[in-house]
C-alpha cells in the first residue's frame, strides 16, 4: 500500500495487511523484552558487589517490588493483549468507584502539607542540626521545578489538554466546550499544587528519616 503525502509529494511505503496498532504492539513486545534483560543484568551486577553489611540493606520489599515488576513484565511478553485489557478494566472500575476517594486524599495531603508550613514542624531541619544548606533557596527551589514539572511540562502542557479535550474525554462529549473546560480543570489539578502536595509528603517522609534520624534503611 502506497499513501501520497500532498504536501510533500513524497510516497511513503506501508506494509500491506499489517496495521499500526500492531506494529506498534511489536515494538512494546521487544522494548519489554530489553528491559527485562537489561533489568536481570543490573541485578547482577550489583549483587556481584554486595559483601558484608551491604547485602543487610536489601529487605523483603525490594525482593516483593522485583517479583512483581518482573511478573507483569513477563506477561506483558507473554500476552499483551490481555494485560492490556486487564489493566484497561481495573483502572476504569478504580476511577469510577473510587474517583472520589482520590479526589479527597489529594485535598487532605495539599491542606497537610500547609499546615506544616505554618506549624512548628516546619522549623525542622532536614538533616543535623549543624548542617548548613548546600545550596540557597532560590537554587533548591530551581531545581526541584527543573526536574519534577521541567521536563513534563514541555509536552504534556500541550498534549494532556489536547487529549482530554478531544480524544480521552472524562465526561462531556469529545470536541465540545464543557470538554474543552474540564480538560484544562484536569491539567490544572494534575500538574498544579495538588501534584506537588503528593510530591512533597513522599519527599519530606523519605529526607526526615535519611537525613535528619540518620537511618540506613
Amino acid at each position: 500500500m502506497i499513501i501520497i503525502n500532498d504536501q510533500a509529494k513524497v510516497p511513503i511505503t506501508y506494509p500491506v495487511g499489517k496495521s499500526v496498532k500492531s506494529e506498534i504492539k511489536e515494538h512494546l513486545v521487544r522494548l519489554a523484552r530489553l528491559l527485562m534483560c537489561a533489568s536481570i543484568l543490573n541485578i547482577r551486577q550489583k549483587t556481584r558487589y554486595m559483601r558484608g553489611d551491604s547485602v543487610k540493606n536489601v529487605t523483603i520489599v525490594f525482593w516483593n517490588a522485583l517479583a512483581i515488576c518482573t511478573a507483569v513484565v513477563i506477561w506483558g511478553v507473554i500476552a499483551p493483549d490481555q494485560l492490556e485489557s486487564v489493566t484497561a478494566k481495573v483502572t476504569s472500575y478504580i476511577s469510577t468507584t473510587f474517583g472520589w476517594y482520590y479526589l479527597l486524599i489529594i485535598m487532605l495531603m495539599l491542606a497537610f502539607c500547609i499546615y506544616l508550613i505554618f506549624s512548628r514542624f516546619g522549623n525542622i531541619k532536614l538533616g543535623k542540626e549543624d548542617d548548613q544548606p548546600a545550596f540557597s533557596l532560590l537554587s533548591w527551589f530551581a531545581m526541584l521545578f527543573s526536574a519534577g514539572m521541567g521536563i513534563g511540562l514541555v509536552f504534556w502542557t500541550t498534549a494532556e489538554p489536547i487529549s482530554h479535550a478531544f480524544k480521552n474525554t472524562p465526561g462531556a462529549e469529545a470536541g465540545s466546550d464543557q470538554a474543552i473546560k474540564e480538560a484544562l480543570q484536569y491539567s490544572f489539578f494534575h500538574w498544579g499544587v495538588h501534584a506537588w502536595a503528593v510530591y512533597g509528603i513522599v519527599a519530606l517522609v523519605l529526607a526526615y528519616f535519611k537525613f535528619h534520624r540518620g537511618r540506613r534503611d
